[in-house]
C-alpha cells in the first residue's frame, strides 16, 4: 500500500465538496457561518478554564474563521485545525474541559502539548475523531498506559506523545496505525519489548522511543522501515548485538542508540547507510574494533562512540575516513573512554574537515605526531588520560588557528617552546593537569585572552605567578593552579576577575593574606597553603557555594557574613581562629557541611545552628567551646555527623529527640567535661554507629537500649549503607568525603571513604557503674568496644561471643567477677583483647584467635588460671596425656613379644653374628652423627637490653604544660602515631610470635617432641597421615619459605616426619637443595652425611637420647631465634618511648598543644608499661633459655 494512499483517497471528496459548495456560494453570495455544534464545543472549551487565556478572547461572534488558535475549511466552514497547546501553564487543566472535542467530527489537527492535565490519561474519546492526521500530546502531563482507542486513528500520520508518565508497553493497535510517518514515545516509563510488528509501519520515516524503559533485543523487522530516516532508541535498557538487518535502511540520517547495553561489534553492514549524517552509540557495551565500512559514510558529521569497549588501532579507520573528499561538512569523532591503543596514525592532517577529536581515556601510545598541527579547522582537542610521551613543539599548534578547548591532561608530556613563543589560537578552555609543565610558570599563557577554564594543577610548577597574569582579567574564569609549589603572595585585590566559578590555589605555598575578591559563584579553594590574616569579609555574601580554606595560618574572628548564603560547604579547620563562633546561623538553611575543627575558638556553641535543617555534618572538635551543649541542635535534622569532642563542654549530654536525628550515625563527645548520666535518648537514634563519650566524668549505668542501634546490629560487610559523602550541586559536581579519627587498638585511627564500614562504641575513662547490659550483644555488627577505666561490676555479658564483627575489646580498669564467658573463643576477628585489671576467676577459655593473646591481656585478675598465664588450673595433671599417648604407640607391640620368645632360639643364633656386625657399623654412624651435630647452627646470641626510660610522671609533664606559654606558631603538638587504612587494621609489634610446631590429628596439643619420648622414630610416627599436620610458623615467615610438603608417606619414615623443627625442601634423599628457611644454610653441609645413609633403617638405630636431644636442639634454636627478633623490637619501641617522653619534657607548649597532650599522656604511659611488662618477660625467659642452652651444650658434648 503506497504511503500517500489516504491522501489521496480523501482529496476525491475534498474535491467534490469544493465543488459543491463553490456552486451553492455562486447562487447564495451569502458568508458561510460555523456550524453551531463545533461553536458551541469551542465555547465550552473556554468556559471550562480555570484561568483567562488572553488568545481565547477572540472567541465571540459567529464567525470562527476570526477565532485565534482555530482554522476552518475555507469552503465548509468545518474546524479542521485546534491548537490549544501551552493554555494553562503549570496550572492544571481537568480532561472534562475538552470532553467536547469529539463534537469536532472533522478536526484533522489537534495539539493538546505544554498542558497540564495532572497525571490524567489519555481520554478515550480522542479515538472518535477519525478524521485525525496529526495529534500532538508532548508534554501535557498524562500518564497511564497508551489508550486502545487510538487505534481507531486510520489516517494518522503524526502520533506525538513525549514527555509525558506513559507506562507499560506499546500497544500493537499502534502498530496498525499503517500510514503513521512520525511517532515519537520519548520520556516516558514505557517498559517491555519493541514487538517484531514494528516493521509493518513501512511508511514510518521517524521513530522516537528514547529515555523509556525498554528492555529486549533490537528487533531484526526493524530493517523493514526502508523510508525511516530517523531512529532514535537511547536511554533504555536494550541488550543484545546491534541486528544486521540495520544496513537496510538505506534513508537513515540520524542513529541514536546510546545509553543501553548493547554488546557484540558494530555490523558491517552500517556502511550500506550512505544517508548517514550522525551515529551515536556511546555508553554501551559494544567490543571489537572499529569497522572500516564506517569511513565509507562520507555524508558523516558526527561518530560518538564514547564509553564503549572498542579496541585496535586508529590507523586504517582514519585512512579510510581521509578518502572522504567532502572537506565542506564537518567532522566530530569522539572515541573517549574505549580501550583504543597504538599510535596516533602519522598523517593526521589528512581529516582536514575535523573539527571536533576527543580520544581522551584510552591506551594511546607513542608521541603525538606534528600533523596534528595542520588540523587548521580543529576547533575542540581532549587526548587527556593516555600513555602519550614526548615534547610538543610549536609545530604540533602551528595551523591550530582556530583551536578553542584543548585537554591534554594525564599524560607524560611536556611543552619544548621558546619563552618567546605565543600559540596561534585564542582558547576558551585549556586543561593540561600533570603535564610537567614546570618549573616555571608557562609564559604562553599571557596571550590567552579569552580563557573561561585553565587547569594546570599537578604539574610541579614552583614558580611566583606572574604580575601579567593576574592583569588578564578574565570574565566567567575557571582557574585551577592545585597541587603545585607556588610561592609568593597574590595581590591584595582580584577584584577585576568577576565572575570566577571556580577558584582553586590549594595545596601550594602561597601566603599573605587572602585577596579580595568580587564574586566567586561556585568552588573557592586555598587550603594547604601557608595564608595569614584574618578571613576578608568581601568573601561573603553571594559567594561560593564551596569555601575550603582549611590548613593555613587564618587568624583573628570569624566574620559574622559567613551566614550569608547561598554557601553550603564550610571548611575553616587546622587554622588559628579565635574568639568566639557567630550566632547567626538561622539564615543559612543551605549549609551542609561546617568544619571549625582545630582552631583556638572559645565560647558557646551558637544555639543558632539548630536551625541548618539540611546540615550534614558538624566539626567543632579541638577547640575551647565551653559551656552546655546547645538542645536546639536536634533540629538538624539531616545531620550525619556531629564531632565535638577535645573542647571544655560541660554539664550533662543534652536528652535530644532520637527521632529528629534519625539520620545521626557519627557522635564524638570524647574529651570534654560532661557530667550526668547517659540519656536513655541516644540509644533512640537507630542509625547511629560511631559513640565517642570517653574521657569525660559521665556516671550511672549504662542505658540497655544501647542493643538497639540497628546500623550497629548487623554485619556491614553484608550490608548496603550510604557512603558518608554530601554531594554540593552546582555548575559542576562535587562530593565531600567524611573524615573522623576514632581511638580504636590503642591507636589513633583516621577514616574517611571507609568510615561508613566502621562501627565503634567507646565510652572509657568515666565513672560509670553496674552491670555491663546483656543486651549490647545484640549488636552483631560492632568493630571495637571499649569500657575500660570505669567502674562496672558484675560479671561479662554471657553471649559476648554473638558479637562476630568485634576486632577489638577492652573492658579493662573495671571490677568485672566471675569467668570469661566461653562463647568469646567465636570472636575470630578480635586481634586485642584487654581484660586486666579486673576480679575475673576461673580458666581462661582457649581455641581460635584466643590462642594469640599473651598474659598482658589477663593480667591483674589473680584468680584466673590456664594458659597463657603460668597459673595451673586445679586438676590439671600434665602427665596424664602423656602416658595416655605412649600407651597408644606401644598399642601394636602388645603382642610382638610372644612373637618374639617363639623365635628366641633360631634368632639368637642367627643374631648373635648379626649383633657383632651391628655394632661395628654403629660405631662409624655415631662418627658421623657427632660431624653432624657439629654443623647444628649455633645459638644466637641476645643483645643486653638497654635500660628503659624511667616513666613520665604525671607531675613532671604537667609542670611542663604549666611552662610559660611560647608563640603558637613555632609551637608543634606532639600527636599519637595516626593510621589511615581502608579498614585501619593494625597488630601490635610486641605480639609474640607463634613457635613451629607439627602436631597430629590424635594428639592436637602435644609437640612433636613429646610425641617420640620414649619410642623409636620412623615406626608409629609414621602412621601419622600427612593431611592431618600442621605447621604452624611465626607470624613473619610464609609457609612457602622453605617448606615443600614431602612426597605421599611409603612404610618407612622420612627425614622431615623425623626431625619437624627442620625445614626441608622434600624427601631428605632426594638430590633437591633448600630453597631456604632459617637453615637452608646448614642443609648443604648435613645432606651429605645423610646421603651416606641410604637405608631408612640406618635412620632407625639412632638412639633415643640422641634424637631427642636433636629435636630439642632444633626446637630452641627456633624460639631463641624468635626471642632474639621480638627482643629487637622492644628495644626499639624503648628508645621510641624514651625519645618520646625527652620530647615531652622539653618543648614549651602551646594552649591547643596542651589539651591534646594531656589525653595523649595517659596513652603513653600505658604502653610504656606494655613495654616495660614484656621486656621484663622477655629477659626472664632469655636467662631460662641461656641456662637451658647451656645444659643442652654439656649434654651434647
Amino acid at each position: 500500500m503506497a504511503c500517500n494512499a489516504s491522501a489521496a483517497a480523501s482529496s476525491s471528496p475534498n474535491t467534490l465538496l469544493c465543488l459543491f459548495w463553490i456552486f451553492l456560494s455562486l447562487i447564495s453570495g451569502s458568508a458561510q457561518l460555523a456550524i453551531e455544534k463545533e461553536r458551541k464545543a469551542l465555547l465550552n472549551v473556554k468556559n471550562g478554564l480555570s484561568i483567562a487565556h488572553g488568545e481565547l478572547s477572540s472567541w465571540s461572534g459567529d464567525d470562527c474563521r476570526t477565532w485565534e488558535r482555530v482554522q476552518c475549511h475555507n469552503i465548509t466552514s468545518h474546524v479542521v485545525k485546534l491548537d490549544l497547546s501551552n493554555l494553562g501553564g503549570s496550572t492544571p487543566i481537568k480532561s472534562e474541559v475538552i470532553s467536547s472535542l469529539p463534537d469536532l467530527e472533522h478536526l484533522t489537527y489537534l495539539d493538546l502539548s505544554w498542558n497540564n492535565f495532572g497525571g490524567a490519561p489519555i481520554p478515550g474519546f480522542l479515538g472518535s475523531l477519525t478524521q485525525l492526521e496529526h495529534l500532538h500530546l508532548s508534554q501535557a502531563g498524562f500518564s497511564g498506559r497508551i489508550s486502545h482507542q487510538l487505534g481507531n486513528l486510520s489516517k494518522l500520520l503524526h502520533l506525538a506523545l513525549n514527555h509525558n508518565s506513559m507506562e507499560g508497553e506499546i500497544p500493537e493497535t499502534v502498530i496498525h496505525l499503517r500510514n503513521l510517518q512520525f511517532l515519537d514515545l520519548s520520556h516516558n516509563s514505557i517498559s517491555g519489548q519493541i514487538p517484531e510488528s514494528i516493521g509493518n509501519l513501512k511508511c514510518l520515516q521517524a521513530l522516537l522511543l528514547s529515555f523509556n524503559n525498554i528492555e529486549g533485543v533490537m528487533p531484526k523487522s526493524i530493517g523493514n522501515l526502508s523510508k525511516l530516516s530517523v531512529l532514535d532508541l537511547s536511554n533504555n535498557r536494550m541488550v543484545g548485538a546491534i541486528p544486521g538487518t540495520i544496513g537496510n535502511l538505506t534513508a537513515l540520517q540520524n542513529l541514536n542508540l546510546s545509553g543501553n547495553q548493547i554488546t557484540g561489534h558494530i555490523p558491517n553492514s552500517v556502511g550500506n547507510l550512505q544517508q548517514l549524517e550522525q551515529l551515536s552509540l556511546s555508553d554501551n557495551l559494544i567490543s571489537g574494533s572499529l569497522p572500516s565500512s564506517l569511513g565509507d559514510l562520507c555524508n558523516l558529521s558526527r561518530i560518538h562512540l564514547l564509553n564503549n569497549r572498542i579496541a585496535g588501532e586508529l590507523a586504517e579507520f582514519f585512512e579510510q575516513l581521509s578518502k572522504c573528499r567532502n572537506d565542506d561538512m564537518r567532522l566530530s569523532l569522539i572515541l573517549q573512554g574505549n580501550e583504543i591503543g597504538g599510535p596516533l596514525p602519522i598523517h593526521m592532517d589528512k581529516l582536514q574537515r575535523l573539527f571536533k577529536l576527543d580520544l581522551g581515556s584510552n591506551s594511546l601510545s607513542g608521541s603525538i605526531p606534528t600533523s596534528l598541527g595542520k588540523l587548521s579547522r580543529l576547533m575542540s582537542l581532549n587526548l587527556s588520560s593516555n600513555y602519550l610521551v614526548g615534547g610538543l613543539t610549536k609545530a604540533h599548534f602551528a595551523n591550530l588557528t582556530s583551536l578553542l578547548t584543548m585537554d591534554l591532561s594525564h599524560n607524560h608530556l611536556s611543552i619544548n617552546v621558546s619563552s618567546g613563543w605565543l600559540p596561534p589560537f585564542h582558547a576558551n578552555v585549556i586543561a593540561m593537569r600533570s603535564c610537567n609543565l614546570g618549573p616555571r610558570f608557562p609564559p604562553w599563557l599571557q596571550n590567552q585572552t579569552r580563557l573561561h577554564s585553565l587547569d594546570i594543577s599537578n604539574n610541579g610548577i614552583s614558580d611566583f605567578f606572574p604580575e601579567w597574569f593576574w592583569n588578564l582579567c578574565m570574565p566567567l574564569m575557571a582557574l585551577n593552579a592545585s597541587g603545585n609549589h607556588m610561592r609568593g603572595v597574590l595581590p591584595i585585590s582580584l577584584e577585576c576577575f568577576k565572575n570566577v566559578a571556580v577558584f582553586d590555589l590549594s595545596h601550594n605555598n602561597l601566603g599573605g593574606l587572602i585577596p579580595r575578591m568580587l564574586h566567586v559563584s561556585l568552588y573557592l579553594d586555598l587550603s594547604h597553603n601557608s595564608f595569614s590574616g584574618p578571613i576578608p569579609e568581601s568573601l561573603f555574601g553571594g559567594g561560593p557555594r564551596v569555601m575550603l580554606l582549611s590548613n593555613n595560618s587564618l587568624s583573628k574572628t570569624v566574620p559574622s557574613s559567613i551566614c550569608v548564603p547561598p554557601l553550603r560547604l564550610v571548611e575553616l579547620n587546622n587554622n588559628s581562629l579565635s574568639g568566639a563562633l557567630p550566632n547567626c546561623w538561622s539564615k543559612s538553611q543551605q549549609l551542609a557541611i561546617l568544619d571549625f575543627s582545630s582552631n583556638e575558638l572559645s565560647g558557646g556553641i551558637p544555639p543558632t545552628l539548630g536551625f541548618l535543617t539540611m546540615l550534614e555534618s558538624l566539626h567543632l572538635n579541638n577547640n575551647n567551646f565551653s559551656g552546655r551543649i546547645p538542645l536546639t541542635l536536634q533540629g538538624c535534622s539531616s545531620l550525619l555527623v556531629m564531632d565535638l569532642s577535645f573542647n571544655e563542654l560541660s554539664d550533662d549530654i543534652p536528652s535530644w529527640d532520637g527521632g529528629s536525628l534519625k539520620s545521626l550515625r557519627v557522635l564524638s563527645l570524647r574529651s570534654n567535661k560532661l557530667s550526668g548520666e547517659i540519656p536513655l535518648e541516644l540509644s533512640l537514634i537507630p542509625s547511629l554507629q560511631v559513640l565517642d563519650l570517653a574521657c569525660n566524668k559521665l556516671s550511672g549505668s549504662l542505658p540497655s537500649g544501647f542493643g538497639n542501634f540497628s546500623s550497629m546490629a548487623t554485619d556491614q560487610n553484608g550490608k548496603e549503607l550510604a557512603q558518608l559523602h554530601t554531594r554540593v550541586p552546582g555548575e559542576r559536581s562535587f562530593y565531600y568525603h567524611e573524615n573522623v579519627t576514632i581511638i580504636a587498638k590503642g591507636l589513633q585511627l583516621t577514616y574517611s571513604n571507609s568510615l561508613w564500614l566502621v562501627t565503634s562504641i567507646d565510652l572509657s575513662n568515666n565513672k560509670l557503674s553496674g552491670e555491663i547490659p546483656e543486651e549490647l550483644t545484640n549488636l552483631h555488627g560492632l568493630r571495637f568496644l571499649n569500657l575500660s577505666w570505669n567502674h562496672f561490676s558484675g560479671s561479662m555479658p554471657y553471649e559476648i561471643g554473638l558479637i562476630g564483627q568485634l576486632e577489638s575489646l577492652d573492658l579493662s580498669k573495671n571490677n568485672l567477677s566471675g569467668g570469661i564467658p566461653s562463647s568469646i573463643s567465636a570472636l575470630y576477628s578480635l586481634s586485642i583483647l584487654n581484660l586486666s585489671y579486673n576480679n575475673l576467676i576461673g580458666r581462661i577459655p582457649m581455641g581460635n584467635q584466643l590462642l594469640t593473646f599473651t598474659n598482658l591481656s589477663y593480667m591483674g585478675n589473680p584468680r584466673l588460671c590456664g594458659e597463657p598465664l603460668q597459673i595451673k588450673c586445679p586438676g590439671d595433671n600434665p602427665t596424664i596425656d602423656r602416658v595416655t599417648e605412649e600407651e597408644s604407640m606401644h598399642e601394636d607391640d602388645k603382642y610382638g613379644g610372644i612373637w618374639y620368645f617363639i623365635g628366641f632360639t633360631p634368632g639368637f643364633v642367627f643374631g648373635f653374628w648379626g649383633f657383632v656386625e651391628l655394632r661395628l657399623e654403629e660405631d662409624a654412624i655415631r662418627a658421623k652423627e657427632a660431624e653432624l651435630l657439629a654443623t647444628i647452627i649455633p645459638l644466637p646470641s641476645i643483645e643486653e637490653l638497654a635500660p628503659l626510660a624511667e616513666a613520665p610522671s604525671s607531675l613532671g609533664v604537667l609542670e611542663a604544660l604549666k611552662a610559660p606559654e611560647g608563640p603558637s606558631t613555632e609551637i608543634l603538638a606532639i600527636s599519637l602515631p595516626t593510621v589511615t587504612s581502608p579498614m585501619a587494621t593494625t597488630t601490635s609489634s610486641s605480639a609474640p610470635l607463634p613457635l613451629i610446631e607439627l602436631t597430629s590429628s590424635g594428639s592436637p596439643n602435644k609437640s612433636m617432641v613429646e610425641l617420640v619420648t620414649g619410642k623409636r622414630p620412623g615406626r608409629k610416627l609414621t602412621r601419622i597421615p600427612p593431611s592431618k599436620r600442621r605447621l604452624v610458623l611465626p607470624a613473619d615467615e610464609q609457609v612457602s619459605e622453605g617448606f615443600i610438603p614431602a612426597d605421599p608417606p611409603s612404610d618407612d619414615p622420612t627425614l622431615a616426619e623425623l626431625y619437624p623443627s627442620l625445614t626441608f625442601p622434600a624427601s631428605p634423599f632426594s638430590n633437591a637443595s633448600a630453597s631456604g628457611g632459617s637453615f637452608a644454610g646448614a642443609w648443604d653441609k648435613v645432606r651429605p652425611i645423610f646421603e651416606e645413609l641410604n637405608t631408612p633403617e640406618a635412620i632407625d638405630r639412632f638412639s633415643h637420647k640422641e634424637n631427642q636431644r636433636w629435636i630439642e636442639n632444633m626446637g630452641l634454636s627456633r624460639l631463641m631465634h624468635n626471642l632474639y627478633n621480638e627482643n629487637k623490637k622492644v628495644k626499639y619501641e624503648n628508645d621510641q618511648l624514651r625519645q618520646q617522653v625527652t620530647e615531652l619534657s622539653s618543648t614549651v607548649f602551646s594552649a591547643a598543644a596542651k589539651k591534646q597532650l594531656e589525653a595523649q599522656i595517659e596513652s603513653l604511659q600505658t604502653q610504656f608499661k606494655s613495654a616495660t611488662n614484656l621486656n621484663q618477660e622477655l629477659t626472664s625467659k632469655i636467662g631460662k633459655l641461656k641456662l637451658k642452652s647451656r645444659f643442652l651444650s654439656k649434654r651434647m658434648n
